[in-house]
């Protein structure tokens, strides 16, 4: 707003003096006085003052740039906070404390489902829990026979109609559909840190460590085909016997959607 004003006095006051001038002139054509006119001096101290004022301008520009970007440079991301565990002197996020120290109640299982039996310690995961049970798929899919309990789920299967590979690998060209997806390839591409106490086999987490333990060393087979009864250690080792021995074909995905087995099941 200072200069708009001082522009629009500036403007104002040449104008005036160039009419002057122009009168002066005028005379000096008629009168051939060669002598200066008397207001030129103030046309010069004029733009003089202009041009200070520019340059004051400039400065004060410069000058708020200037701290503005100091400011910028002393600000510091803002980090999340962490906090420690007085029990397990464990350092976890301030957010997922909470959830954290419920490991250490000792009625950690107190969210009982009533239909299957299992517990858990949070109460969302609880009702996550009961939510499977639920027999009752209201949202279909336009395009396939797939069926949903909740939108959420038809919204992610959808992406597979819309072939919406958005989780690119930084790696290699591989794309994914959702980012657990990525997240599970991302270990091929990282270097294994857990070994084996026996054979010293390197796997990339304690939990594949802990499975290769009990299937490989100690002989325990969870996984049991559901057709001849026969129990394999990996979950991989029995879809595989599956299709060759029982000639099941292969899925377009490793698990049967919900509401199939539930209809197979009724």
């Amino acid at each position: 707003m200072l200069f708009i004003n001082k522009a629009k006095e500036t403007e104002a006051f040449l104008k005036k003096t160039i009419n002057e001038k122009s009168k002066i002139e005028e005379g000096y054509n008629n009168n051939s006085d060669l002598s200066e006119p008397e207001d030129y001096s103030l046309l010069k101290d004029t733009v003089k003052m202009d041009l200070e004022f520019g340059k004051d301008s400039f400065i004060k520009e410069e000058k708020i740039s200037s701290s503005m970007c100091v400011k910028k440079l002393n600000t510091k991301p803002t980090v999340a906070k962490r906090v420690q565990c007085k029990i397990c002197k464990s350092v976890v996020m301030k957010s997922y404390f909470k959830q954290h120290m419920t490991m250490h109640d000792p009625n950690h299982s107190k969210y009982v489902c009533e239909i299957c039996g299992k517990s858990y310690r949070l109460i969302c995961a609880f009702y996550n829990h009961r939510f499977q049970h639920s027999t009752d798929f209201l949202h279909k899919c336009q395009l396939c026979p797939y069926k949903a309990r909740d939108k959420a789920l038809l919204r992610n299967h959808m992406k597979v109609h819309i072939a919406d590979y958005k989780y690119m690998c930084t790696e290699c060209p591989s794309r994914f559909l959702f980012r657990s997806n990525l997240n599970r390839h991302m270990w091929k591409h990282k270097q294994k840190q857990f070994s084996c106490d026996i054979c010293k086999r390197m796997f990339h987490t304690k939990l594949t460590v802990q499975q290769h333990h009990e299937v490989d060393h100690l002989g325990k087979k969870n996984h049991s085909c559901n057709l001849c009864g026969k129990a394999f250690g990996y979950r991989k080792a029995m879809m595989k016997h599956q299709r060759t021995v029982h000639k099941r074909e292969k899925r377009e995905y490793s698990r049967m959607p919900t509401y199939l087995q539930y209809e197979n099941k009724n």
